[in-house]
């Protein structure tokens, strides 16, 4: 059956051939024009593809593999070279009886053959693409998610298509002989996307979380800019086959670096801040293990209590009664005015149509009862963060007081992708603590890590600042309500000294923040101080 079809295939062209040679031969003046008339194109589509999108570094961060496809017009010398292409007969077979011209994805660029017009375009996302939730997808060749998204219509301008087109008759058939025109636009110089990722930091970031976490998040963000440098959301998805990642479970399409969690005791620097620009100063407290709030008790996380501890080992051990008595004391209105000129409780815009969630800061009504004060005393309650609020949040005391600005678009490349053409609008940096109190919880952060719950973050050099924290969520396991589920912290900077870096470490449904989220701070800050070397 298929010898027949190939052989009837041929014989057909070459009738056609045939008459064609004819109809030139003998046609003159109108004859002519008349066969001209008839004939059209056929456009075969071999690639569309969307601008660039680079990192600060001008380094690609999307078209980085390359593929071959071969567009073939069926005739008696191409049929060998599509056999080898199309191993399903029935296709093949069907492909000869259509007698269209087709695109075949090839393996290598050495392939040959009459009517074979071969190209090397490339691939939108790579096999292991970096910052997949930053760069998002495509549905049909249109951003659907993230960056894609958010700058759908300047990516697609400045995108470029590769077609070939075929000279047909009258009746849609190709015409055999006949060279096709190529149309490639994709050589063309046009501008980019240049985000404030940094590759190298985006892919020691993906490492080190994968390495201990399957659920959580990080961020690197810039202390004094607020340029984010990484971001990473775990689980991730797979940009070539989105479909089969919706079936994946733990929610791989929400960001989690741009959600909202319980955020735990990494609040209890804000509580500081807020004491220490009240004018108050935080004392010894006895630490029994618990401590009673109008007949309502709260636990610390040593049962057995700290004993007497100061402000400076209340840190260290992260101390809930310590900073409950500390809340009580500066008082719902002032916490909660603090909290909202660190950011709490507001979106942050990060790119043109691209922002984070606003979270959650309780009213100032969910705050009338002492007990609800002295949940958000140690970050509980219903305040919630997303990890760039915590990495702004750390900032202001990495950078000398100032609430900085995140930003993911640093701008617009030239068309030839080697420099930044049109900047993004930079935001100044407001002050909103004294440099009295920035010093002084520097140097707190940094004896978490030198002597503290966070000496698993230590880095091998440079030292750094930090506070661990385990939030409960509300939220269990089991229907009894006996295994509630915690997410663990570690928020930070580095170097200890004139800080470059802020990196927040969400392990999502586990345990202990100095457990499973310092030791991928102290991965990710190793990481970037080998870059720097």
């Amino acid at each position: 059956m298929e010898k027949r079809v190939i052989a009837v295939f041929c014989a057909m062209i070459l009738m056609f051939s045939g008459m064609y040679y004819r109809i030139f031969s003998l046609s003159e003046g109108e004859g002519m024009a008349q066969v001209a008339k008839n004939q059209s194109t056929y456009t075969l589509e071999v690639a569309k593809t969307r601008a660039m999108i680079y990192d600060c570094n001008l380094s690609p961060l999307v078209n980085t593999e390359k593929e071959y496809r071969a567009a073939i017009l069926p005739s008696p010398q191409s049929v060998p070279a599509m056999k080898k292409l199309i191993p399903d007969k029935e296709q093949f077979l069907k492909t000869l009886e259509d007698q269209k011209p087709v695109l075949l994805q090839l393996s290598t660029d050495e392939f040959y053959g009459k009517g074979v017009n071969l190209f090397q375009v490339p691939l939108r996302y790579a096999k292991h693409q970096p910052a997949v939730h930053i760069i998002g997808h495509l549905r049909e060749g249109e951003g659907v998610y993230g960056i894609e998204q958010a700058y759908n219509g300047f990516l697609t301008a400045n995108g470029g298509r590769i077609e070939v087109r075929y000279p047909i008759d009258a009746t849609g058939r190709a015409l055999s002989g006949e060279t096709p025109e190529v149309i490639d636009t994709t050589t063309e110089p046009k501008q980019g996307l240049v985000l404030t990722l940094d590759e190298r930091i985006q892919r020691i970031a993906e490492q080190a979380a994968k390495r201990y976490i399957s659920k959580g998040a990080v961020v690197v963000m810039d202390c004094k800019t607020g340029d984010i440098k990484a971001s990473v959301s775990l689980p991730t998805f797979d940009p070539n086959n989105v479909a089969r990642s919706f079936e994946a479970k733990d929610t791989p399409f929400v960001n989690k670096a741009f959600a909202p969690f319980n955020v735990g005791s990494s609040f209890k620097l804000v509580v500081t801040a807020a004491a220490l620009e009240n004018g108050i100063k935080p004392g010894a407290f006895e630490c029994t293990g618990k401590i009673d709030i109008d007949g309502q008790i709260f636990k610390c996380n040593n049962h057995a209590g700290h004993g007497w501890v100061d402000l400076t080992r209340a840190l260290e051990v992260s101390c809930n009664p310590y900073f409950i008595h500390l809340a009580q004391s500066v008082g719902a209105e002032n916490l909660r005015n603090t909290a909202v000129k660190f950011g709490f409780g507001r979106a942050n815009l990060l790119a043109e149509g691209y922002e984070s969630a606003a979270g959650n800061l309780p009213s100032p009504d969910e705050l009338r009862n002492p007990a609800d004060v002295a949940n958000f005393g140690f970050g509980q309650g219903v305040l919630m963060a997303t990890p760039v609020q915590l990495a702004r949040m750390v900032s202001v005391f990495a950078n000398g007081g100032y609430l900085i600005t995140p930003q993911l678009v640093e701008g617009y490349s030239d068309p030839t992708g080697t420099s930044v053409q049109n900047y993004a609008p930079e935001y100044a940096a407001n002050r909103i603590i004294s440099e009295q109190t920035v010093r002084k919880v520097h140097d707190l952060m940094v004896s978490v890590v030198e002597e503290g719950s966070g000496k698993k973050a230590k880095p091998e050099s440079g030292g750094a600042g930090g506070k661990t924290a385990s939030a409960q969520t509300g939220q269990y396991y089991d229907e009894e309500k006996t295994n509630e589920i915690v997410e663990a912290w570690f928020v930070g900077f580095f170097p200890a000294e004139q800080p470059r870096y802020t990196i927040v470490v969400l392990a999502q449904g586990m345990d202990s923040g100095s457990t499973y989220a310092a030791p991928i701070f102290k991965d990710i800050a190793d990481g970037i101080l080998k870059l720097e070397k």
